[in-house]
């Protein structure tokens, strides 16, 4: 019966292994959408912004990044004044497996990202949370 057991028991830890593999290595979507004020490359600087900072993001497993649009973006225009240009990023991202920092363990999240700059310049992360 023991046998049994360890055997069963193996074989899950052997499929959770390959789920966990499976997230790992699935590449993140990336859609640019369309725009009127940045160019492709611009949206893509801005996307490789947001993915430089997924890996601070401990333990999360991102999906998929999306350009949310030029009203989306020019809504965020005056979030810094500082800033002459906005871009939002939403992304798609499952925590942890285990409960920590401001996630609930192993759930699907949908943050946006706020990125701005001077006209023409880098972007820069201004801040990022639930969408």
């Amino acid at each position: 019966m023991i046998k049994k057991l360890l055997i069963a028991a193996a074989a899950i830890a052997v499929i959770a292994a390959a789920a966990i593999g499976f997230y790992s290595l699935k590449p993140v979507s990336v859609d640019l959408g369309d725009s009127d004020l940045y160019s492709e490359a611009e949206r893509q600087a801005a996307v490789d912004v947001v993915k430089e900072k997924f890996k601070e993001l401990d333990g999360c497993k991102l999906f998929k990044l999306s350009y949310a649009g030029d009203k989306a973006s020019r809504a965020e225009a005056g979030y810094n004044t500082d800033y002459d240009e906005a871009i939002q990023i939403n992304s798609v991202f499952l925590s942890p497996l285990t409960s920590r920092g401001p996630w609930e363990a192993h759930e699907i999240y949908t943050w946006h990202f706020i990125l701005m700059r001077k006209t023409g310049g880098e972007w820069k992360l201004l801040t990022y949370g639930y969408a």
